[in-house]
């Protein structure tokens, strides 16, 4: 739609002017003349004038995935409205989460919907990426680290299952009699190394030359499945900058991505090498285990958390929607009475806006339930961070106030309508 003499806006409008004409000469023909000029000459000039006529340059700013693009010969009208009911509503949303206590990087405006829980969720699959490094961790986990914890002399099962730095634990006194086989990582182009048999103590120092590399692939895969894969942000820096402020808002946790990063991998790495030793003892796969650790929601959950993610979206498609059908309101308001169908569609776009206010505040009361809940679940094992035993938990909890948010999220289109309607 080009205001500056685009190829569908002059016909449109020279459409609906004509339409409008036609009607003003049946009501002339009926002897009401007035009508005539009250309701189209004078209305249609004013619209014309005010909203079609003139053209402006429009401004497409989205402030959680860093997006802006601009687009010029908007017709004023259009833009005005669009562009004002937005910003009042951007505005007014952020002075409501001003009041409120939330981080700014976890406010609604800046990361969306409930994103602390989603997080928190997604790094519950955070595990090694490299194939051969993962399958030297199973291998150490099953020959170094599970026998030292059923010997019990450096660290038992329960120690194992509650620390929040499992890596410190494991690797502070390895055994020097004991090894596992170590695959050296594959380089590109080149023929693949033989496994050799190494202590577990020098495996340690080998791990320890690792972890930094590994750490910074992992944040990289899994930041670009859980922000934007576009390329407009790094995906590996909003993974490194949101993941602590998420466990220090609902956890009161005081660690850094790297720590975190490193004890979720661990986690996975101790439920997958127990899996392993177990199978390789003769037992059959636990898939219970298996089941637990990566726990799929129940229908309710599942319908609830696509609730939540698919409404700001569908927010988003509807708003383009109203914009697009200006089309039709440039045909429809040259018609008598064509103010009425203005004054719906900037209804329409109002009720829009109300949605963001209205999805802050139920962040808030949101967040602040996640963090009852994400505290209790710490506490059962170890409050200083996540541990094997309150891993699962820890996810759960936070999957159920996603969904319970996602069901409440579905009243808000009805209670900006009413808001609307009045």
């Amino acid at each position: 739609l080009n205001g500056g003499g685009g190829s569908l806006f002059e016909p449109l409008k020279r459409l609906g002017m004509i339409l409008g004409a036609f009607w003003a000469v049946i009501y002339a023909l009926y002897g009401d003349h007035i009508k005539v000029l009250t309701h189209w000459l004078i209305p249609m000039t004013i619209i014309t004038g005010l909203f079609f006529v003139p053209t402006a340059t429009v401004w497409i700013i989205d402030p959680v995935h860093h997006y802006h693009q601009k687009v010029d010969n908007v017709p004023y009208g259009l833009a005005a409205m669009a562009g004002h009911v937005s910003t009042i509503g951007y505005h007014v949303t952020g002075k409501i989460e001003s009041i409120f206590t939330l981080p700014e990087d976890l406010r609604y405006q800046k990361s969306g919907f409930l994103f602390a829980s989603d997080i928190i969720q997604k790094a519950k699959t955070f595990h090694i990426t490299n194939t051969d490094l993962a399958e030297n961790m199973k291998s150490f986990v099953g020959q170094c680290v599970l026998y030292d914890a059923m010997l019990g002399r450096k660290y038992n099962i329960d120690e194992l299952r509650n620390t929040d730095d499992i890596w410190g634990l494991v690797s502070a006194n390895p055994s020097q009699a004991r090894s596992f086989v170590w695959r050296d990582l594959k380089v590109p182009d080149q023929p693949r190394n033989r496994p050799n048999i190494i202590s577990c103590s020098e495996g340690v120092q080998r791990f320890n030359q690792l972890w930094g590399n590994e750490i910074n692939n992992t944040a990289n895969l899994f930041g670009k499945k859980i922000f934007d894969k576009s390329g407009v942000i790094n995906p590996r820096a909003e993974l490194l900058k949101y993941l602590p402020l998420a466990y220090g808002q609902l956890g009161n946790l005081a660690k850094d991505a790297s720590e975190i990063i490193k004890q979720q991998m661990m986690i996975y790495s101790i439920v997958d090498g127990m899996e392993s030793n177990s199978t390789a003892l003769g037992n059959a796969h636990n898939f219970a285990a298996r089941r637990a650790y990566l726990q799929q929601r129940s229908t309710y959950e599942t319908l609830g958390a696509m609730a939540g993610e698919t409404l700001p979206v569908m927010k988003a498609v509807l708003e383009a929607i109203i914009y697009a059908f200006f089309l039709f309101v440039i045909l429809l308001a040259m018609l008598p009475f064509g103010y009425r169908f203005l004054l719906t569609w900037a209804q329409g776009i109002l009720w829009l806006q109300l949605w963001a206010p209205l999805y802050a505040i139920l962040n808030y009361i949101m967040c602040i339930a996640a963090t009852s809940k994400t505290m209790a679940a710490l506490a059962i094992s170890n409050s200083q961070g996540v541990t094997i035993a309150s891993s699962v938990g820890l996810a759960n909890v936070n999957a159920d106030i996603s969904a319970m948010a996602g069901y409440l999220a579905m009243s808000i289109p009805f209670l900006s309508i009413a808001l609307v309607k009045g």
